[in-house]
């Protein structure tokens, strides 16, 4: 009997954890690791365009997949709900984005999406692929600096010297 391990990994948590199927789950977990990587790495050293068409082709395959037809019927502007996806395939979605893109995607964001090209717009911006940096790379240039992070790097009296700059900044003259 064939078993889909990381989808039984998924969705029994308990049995998923348990001793007695760990050395499953670790080989299972390595080989899908080095997967992913292998695929952001690629996604990495390409063009925006070149990354948004490899990621497409890429979801489109786990769509054809999910709904059993060939990839080359899916239509690549239609809604998911329009494709005709339910919460059991959506959840087998999520699976397999997960295997593929290494990131967890909610079912909310999963359905909202318009398209694949929005769908593929979010995992790209999830996985945080910049245009020209291959994975593990140090951190992003200067001036795509997360605002949390760079907050997170001033000393309180920093942050309150900025407060206070920005209050005065917004206070109606009286003159």
């Amino acid at each position: 009997m064939e078993v889909d391990w990381p989808s039984w990994r998924e969705f029994e948590p308990t049995g998923g954890q348990s001793p007695r199927f760990l050395h499953l789950m670790n080989t299972v977990a390595d080989g899908e690791s080095a997967a992913s990587n292998t695929l952001m790495q690629a996604l990495g050293v390409m063009s925006a365009d070149e990354q948004a068409r490899c990621a497409e082709d890429h979801l489109c395959t786990l769509f054809a997949q999910t709904l059993r037809m060939d990839a080359g019927k899916i239509d690549r502007q239609r809604s998911l709900a329009q494709m005709g996806i339910d919460s059991l395939m959506a959840a087998e979605l999520q699976s397999g984005i997960g295997r593929v893109f290494g990131v967890r995607i909610s079912t909310l964001e999963l359905m909202r999406a318009q398209s694949l090209s929005n769908l593929v717009a979010l995992l790209l911006e999830k996985t945080e692929i910049t245009i020209g940096m291959t994975a593990g790379s140090a951190s992003p240039p200067p001036d795509q600096t997360p605002a949390s992070e760079l907050l997170a790097r001033l000393s309180t009296e920093e942050v309150d010297g900025l407060l206070q700059q920005l209050m005065n900044e917004k206070e109606p003259s009286h003159a």
